[in-house]
């Protein structure tokens, strides 16, 4: 079921950036979180070759949720894969449109030193997100909240970037807690440090896997105009076979 989602998610990516009009790959940036297994399907179908056969030049980017939006409001990049993170712009009236969503729960897990059995304990302790105003950063608030604590307050928040820097600092010990998405939730475990939160359990709703774009690429799709719209090469839509080889062959 998880694979089929992503599938979708790959699917619908492609969909909505379609293939370039024109003879050459149009080049396209995407933001991702996290180099891991909730995005093989974009690393895969780049190094297949599918993307290419769409007439898509792909370049993926690890920056944090609330950077690579931030890119993308800036047209650093052309797209992105958190959806949690670009809702604060988007109500704020930000050029983006939110194109596809995969899972509607946070597949995300927080993990403390061994010490730490709960997470009223984490009070006075430090918790690292990938960056402030995002999606890390409201789960955790979320939690703290549910378990009496203030964010800030009670308990210190440091903003240290993508998931591998993160576990570096847990098990240095500069940090005392985290936010991990898989594999790196099973890596966590194996070193030995405590399951706090298993986010995918909690009655949160969160946007997890989602696809973003900056208006002036869903033009196409919705007969407006963006203000970008000019500097970004023409795309048009295109159904993509080429990256559900992947798919049939997991």
């Amino acid at each position: 079921m998880r694979l089929r989602k992503w599938g979708q998610a790959l699917f619908c990516f492609v969909f909505v950036l379609g293939h370039a009009a024109r003879a050459e790959a149009a080049r396209l940036r995407l933001s991702v979180p996290v180099h891991g297994v909730s995005h093989m399907a974009f690393y895969a179908a780049k190094e297949k070759g599918y993307f290419q056969e769409e007439g898509l030049d792909v370049e993926v980017i690890l920056m944090s949720g609330a950077i690579g939006i931030r890119a993308l409001i800036a047209g650093d990049v052309d797209a992105s894969t958190v959806g949690g993170s670009a809702l604060p712009p988007i109500f704020r009236g930000a050029p983006l449109r939110m194109v596809f969503i995969s899972f509607d729960k946070p597949t995300h897990w927080l993990y403390a030193k061994p010490d730490i059995r709960a997470v009223k304990d984490l009070k006075d302790k430090k918790v690292a997100v990938d960056g402030l105003g995002g999606t890390l950063e409201s789960l955790l608030r979320l939690v703290l909240e549910k378990n009496g604590l203030e964010a800030g307050r009670d308990v210190p928040i440091l903003a240290i970037g993508p998931p591998p820097g993160r576990f570096v600092a847990l098990t240095s010990g500069a940090i005392d807690a985290t936010l991990f998405t898989f594999p790196l939730n099973f890596r966590a475990e194996e070193a030995g440090f405590r399951e706090l939160v298993n986010f995918v359990k909690q009655d949160i709703a969160s946007l997890t896997g989602s696809i973003v774009v900056h208006e002036s690429y869903d033009a196409g799709l919705v007969g407006k105009t963006g203000p970008r719209s000019r500097e970004r090469p023409p795309l048009r839509e295109k159904q993509p076979p080429a990256p559900f080889r992947f798919w049939l062959a997991v």
